[in-house]
């Protein structure tokens, strides 16, 4: 039996109730497990703002991490309570994340699945066989967008973050639609 290749965005269920998170959850799983094999790790500068600029090289073109920090921050402090018992002080944490180079963290991951309505799939390149964090979007319309994927490298004794593209080389054998195809990721120029 061929497989198909997988489609970016395509976590449709088949059920007309709207699922639970966890099914959410589940359907970003098999989705990141078909797209994984199609990413690459993009650099980054390791200035503090590595999360930041991964998100921003995946969603703007001019790649502005500093819009992404200010509108994570934003989001944050406009809605504590989302991100109650994610970080000992969200007062100090929203204080830290508006300097520049402080070093961004799960709060800010969650964050950015919410500003920007996408799913966030992190991998750590310690586990590279491990699936990935999952960071739902508030909607399951959300669910549709292409992910936001990540990965965290925790071996130089700090974390960073690098944004993890479609292959350019491989991308041809990626099934999308036409919608989905002005929407993919592009690797940082």
């Amino acid at each position: 039996m061929a497989s198909e290749s997988p489609t970016v965005g395509d976590v449709s269920s088949s059920a007309s109730v709207a699922p639970s998170e966890e099914e959410r959850e589940q359907a970003l799983l098999m989705m990141a497990n078909e797209l994984k094999p199609y990413l690459e790790s993009d650099k980054v500068p390791g200035d503090g703002n590595c999360l930041y600029h991964s998100i921003a090289c995946q969603l703007l073109e001019g790649g502005e991490h500093e819009v992404v920090r200010a509108s994570v921050v934003e989001e944050v402090e406009g809605n504590p309570h989302r991100y109650n018992g994610f970080a000992p002080d969200l007062h100090s944490w929203v204080a830290d994340q508006k300097e520049e180079g402080a070093w961004g963290d799960g709060v800010a991951v969650k964050a950015c699945s919410w500003v920007y309505q996408s799913p966030v799939l992190v991998w750590r390149k310690r586990a590279p066989t491990q699936p990935p964090s999952v960071f739902l979007p508030p909607t399951i319309e959300g669910d549709k967008s292409p992910p936001i994927c990540l990965e965290l490298d925790e071996e130089r004794g700090a974390e960073h973050y690098s944004p993890l593209i479609i292959s350019p080389e491989k991308a041809d054998r990626l099934s999308h639609t036409p919608e989905q195809n002005r929407d993919l990721r592009e690797p940082i120029s």
